[in-house]
C-alpha cells in the first residue's frame, strides 16, 4: 500500500485503533461531566461564579469538539486504509513516508505539500487582532 509494506500497516492500524479507543472513551467522559456542570452553574451564587462557571463550560465544549475532530480524522485515515489511499498525499499524490505517518497516523498530506498549505492558509486569512 503506497510504499508501507504488511507490518508497516498493521504498526499504523493498531496506533489508530488506540487513539480511536482513547478519544471515545474521552468523548463518553465529556458527557459524563455534563452532570458536573449542570451542578456547579446550579450553585452559582454571584456573577464571578457564573463566569467561573461558563468559562469551565466553554472549555469543556471546546475540548469535545477537538475530541470529536480528531475522531473523525481517525475514521478518515482508517477508511483512507481500507480504500487503499493511505499513505498517499492528497495534494501531489506521492507518499507519504512511514515515519511522518509514526508521528502523525492520520497524515493527509506529505511534508512539503502540508507546509504549503500551511503558509497558504496563513497568509489567506483576513486581519486578526
Amino acid at each position: 500500500m503506497n510504499g508501507l509494506d504488511e507490518d508497516q500497516v498493521a504498526h499504523l492500524v493498531g496506533r489508530l485503533k488506540k487513539q480511536k479507543k482513547l478519544l471515545t472513551s474521552t468523548i463518553g467522559a465529556h458527557g459524563e461531566s455534563d452532570a458536573n456542570y449542570l451542578a456547579v452553574a446550579g450553585e452559582v451564587h454571584d456573577s464571578g461564579d457564573e463566569s467561573v462557571a461558563d468559562l469551565l463550560g466553554d472549555i469543556r465544549i471546546s475540548s469535545q469538539y477537538r475530541a470529536i475532530d480528531a475522531l473523525t480524522e481517525v475514521d478518515e485515515a482508517l477508511q483512507r486504509i481500507t480504500d487503499g489511499s493511505y499513505g498517499r498525499c492528497i495534494d501531489c499524490g506521492e507518499e507519504i513516508g512511514f515515519s511522518r505517518l509514526v508521528a502523525h497516523s492520520v497524515a493527509k498530506r506529505c511534508i512539503n505539500c502540508k507546509e504549503k498549505y500551511e503558509n497558504l492558509k496563513l497568509h489567506s486569512s483576513g486581519p486578526s487582532l
